[in-house]
């Protein structure tokens, strides 16, 4: 399901504003917010047991550190490789004759 700016912006501030994360992640909510919005108001979500919230949480911050050093490495690398019509080139370094 493709959907505009505008709609992912109402559907991410209804998210928000209605404390939904308490019950589903917000990728898993835009796949089909009408149908996941009417199963939760109708009660056949129930929001998670601490446990699983401290679980999820856990989770969350563990991707966040990766993603933060997959980041750091990514920057590390890019100074290495240049990109020429798109296409990424990294510098030959020979080791008989170093620069």
């Amino acid at each position: 399901m493709l959907i505009n700016d505008r709609e992912l912006w109402y559907w991410a501030d209804l998210f928000v504003d209605l404390g939904l994360r308490r019950y589903l992640r917000f990728d898993t909510f835009i796949t089909n917010p009408r149908g996941h919005l009417r199963r939760i108001c109708e009660g056949e979500h129930r929001p998670l047991l601490t446990r699983q919230r401290d679980v999820r949480d856990r989770l969350d911050k563990a991707c966040q550190a990766f993603e933060a050093e997959l980041e750091r490495w990514e920057g590390a690398l890019a100074e290495h490789r240049r990109i020429e019509n798109g296409h990424i080139l990294e510098t030959m370094k020979h080791h008989r004759h170093p620069r």
